[in-house]
C-alpha cells in the first residue's frame, strides 16, 4: 500500500486532480463560471455539437422504407423523387410557418419592451448527468451573452444562463432548485418568488412561495414574472396554479405551479431566444467616473489633516463606508475594483504596503456578493454592512499594529482609538449612501 501511494500512477492522479480543482476554482472566481479547460473543449467541440444537433433534427424527419429494390426500384424511382421533393417543400413550409409565428410573438414582446434586445439560439446538447434538464445553446460570449441573461420561448420564461463560453452557454431551467424568480399571480396580484425542490422538479412542478395563509389565489391562476431584481423582464408567462398548500416550516402558504413550457420537448422545438435589456454604456462610464471622483474626494478629506476634525485622538475613516456603499450598488465585480482604487489611495499615505487595498477589496467583494445573492439594498442593510466592515477593518488594523507589530502594551487602543474611530466613521454613512444611490438612479445600467 505504501508503494502505491508513492507510485507514479498515484502521483499522476493527484496531479490531474489538482489541475481539475484549479480549473474549478478559476471557474468559481470568474464571471463566465466556466473553467478554462471547459471553455477550450467547448470551443473545439462546438462545430461537432452543432453538426450533431442538425443530424438529430434530420433523423427526426427521416422515414425509412424497406422495399425489394429489385422489384420496385424501376417502377417507383421517379415517384419517390417527386414525393421527396414534395415532402421537403412541406417541411420547409412548416418550419417557415413556425418561425414566422415565433418571430411574431417576439415582435409583440419587442413592442412592449423596446429597451430589450433578443438573440435567437438553438438547443445543441444537454447534460445527461443533470437532474434538472439543463441545456446547451449555440450562443456565447462572442454573441454578447452573459451569465444571468434570461432565456424565453415566445412569451414564456424558460430559465437563465448559468455559464458562458465563447461559442455556447448553459441554461438552467425553472425546474432547477437554484433558480429563483420574482413573480406574481395576475388575478390577486399576490407576489412572491418561484422556487422548487428536487421531488417537485421530478414531477415537472414549481411553486410560488411567500403567500399568506389567507391567500386568495386558487387553482387556474396565471403566474407571471414581476420584473423585480432586474434580471427577468416583467410579465413573462411562467405557469398555471394547480393547488394551494400550507407551508410546514412557517405560517405562509405556497401555490403549486405547472410551467407552461414543456422543457423536455423544448429540444424538439429548437428555437429559443435570450433577452436582456440594452444599456447605455455612456451611463455606466459617467456613473463610474463620478463614483471614482467621490472616492477620490473622500480620500482627500480623510488623508489631509484639517479637513475632518479629530476628537480625543481618534479619527474618521469615511473611505470604508464609501467603499461599502459603492459595492452595494455596483455589486461584487465592479465594487471590488473600486475597493482596490480606494485602498490604493489610502495606502499612498500609509505604511504597510497594500494593506488597505487588500482589506477594502475583500470587503467590497463580500458586500457586493451579499447584495447580489442574499440581502436587500436599503439603508438598514447599509448600516449593518458598514458597521461590520468598520469592525473588520479596525480588527485587521489592530492585529497588524498591535499583535503582529509586537506592541501588546498598546492593546488598550482598541477602546480608545479603534472602536471610537469606527463609530465616528459610521456617522458619514448617510452622507455617502443617499448621494451614491441618487447617482445610481440618475445613470442606470438599463
Amino acid at each position: 500500500m505504501k508503494n502505491f501511494f508513492r507510485s507514479y500512477t498515484f502521483k499522476a492522479f493527484l496531479a490531474v486532480l489538482a489541475v481539475l480543482l484549479c480549473g474549478s476554482i478559476i471557474a468559481a472566481l470568474t464571471t463566465q463560471r466556466e473553467s478554462p479547460f471547459t471553455t477550450a473543449v467547448n470551443f473545439v467541440l462546438t462545430p461537432v455539437n452543432r453538426a450533431a444537433a442538425k443530424t438529430a433534427a434530420g433523423l427526426g424527419k427521416l422515414k425509412l422504407y424497406f422495399r425489394s429494390a429489385a422489384y420496385y426500384e424501376g417502377q417507383v424511382k421517379d415517384l419517390e423523387k417527386k414525393l421527396a421533393q414534395s415532402r421537403e417543400k412541406v417541411v420547409d413550409y412548416e418550419q417557415l410557418q413556425q418561425k414566422v409565428e415565433l418571430y411574431e410573438k417576439f415582435l409583440e414582446i419587442k413592442e412592449e419592451h423596446p429597451d430589450y434586445k433578443f438573440q435567437p439560439a438553438s438547443n445543441i446538447s444537454s447534460d445527461a448527468s443533470d437532474l434538472y434538464g439543463s441545456m446547451t445553446l449555440n450562443r456565447g460570449s462572442l454573441h454578447d451573452i452573459h451569465v444571468n441573461d434570461p432565456v424565453i420561448f415566445e412569451k414564456y420564461l424558460v430559465g437563465v444562463v448559468t455559464a458562458v463560453t465563447p461559442t455556447q452557454c448553459t441554461v438552467s431551467t425553472l425546474l432547477n432548485p437554484s433558480v429563483f424568480v420574482s413573480a406574481y399571480e395576475i388575478r390577486t396580484r399576490e407576489a412572491g418568488y418561484i422556487e422548487t425542490t428536487a421531488s417537485m422538479a421530478d414531477n415537472g412542478l414549481i411553486r410560488l412561495a411567500g403567500a399568506t395563509r389567507t391567500t386568495a389565489m386558487s387553482p387556474g391562476g396565471i403566474v407571471c414574472t414581476s420584473g423585480t431584481g432586474g434580471i427577468y423582464p416583467k410579465d413573462l408567462l411562467i405557469g398555471e396554479v394547480t393547488e394551494i398548500t400550507d407551508a410546514t416550516e412557517n405560517i405562509s402558504s405556497y401555490a403549486i405551479i405547472r410551467p407552461y413550457v414543456d422543457f423536455e420537448n423544448l429540444i424538439d422545438v429548437r428555437e429559443a431566444m435570450f433577452t436582456k435589456q440594452e444599456f447605455d454604456n455612456k451611463n455606466v462610464y459617467i456613473r463610474r467616473l463620478c463614483l471614482a471622483g467621490v472616492l477620490l474626494i473622500v480620500a482627500l478629506l480623510q488623508n489631509t489633516d484639517g479637513f475632518l476634525p479629530s476628537f480625543f485622538g481618534f479619527r474618521a475613516m469615511p473611505l470604508v463606508p464609501a467603499v461599502v456603499c459603492t459595492a452595494m450598488f455596483e455589486r461584487e465585480l465592479a465594487g471590488m475594483f473600486f475597493g482596490v482604487f480606494a485602498g490604493l489611495l489610502w495606502d499612498g499615505v500609509a505604511s504597510g504596503g497594500s494593506f488597505h487595498a487588500v482589506v477594502l477589496t475583500i470587503l467590497a467583494f463580500v458586500c457586493g456578493a451579499l447584495i447580489t445573492h442574499m440581502m436587500r439594498n436599503n439603508f438598514l442593510t447599509a448600516l449593518l454592512m458598514c458597521a461590520g466592515a468598520l469592525f473588520i477593518h479596525g480588527g485587521c488594523c489592530f492585529v497588524r499594529d498591535v499583535v503582529i507589530g509586537g506592541h501588546l502594551d498598546a492593546a488598550y487602543k482598541i477602546l480608545t482609538f479603534y472602536i471610537p474611530s469606527g463609530l465616528y466613521s459610521l456617522l458619514f454613512l448617510p452622507i455617502l449612501y443617499f448621494p451614491i444611490r441618487a447617482l445610481e438612479k440618475r445613470f442606470p445600467d438599463r
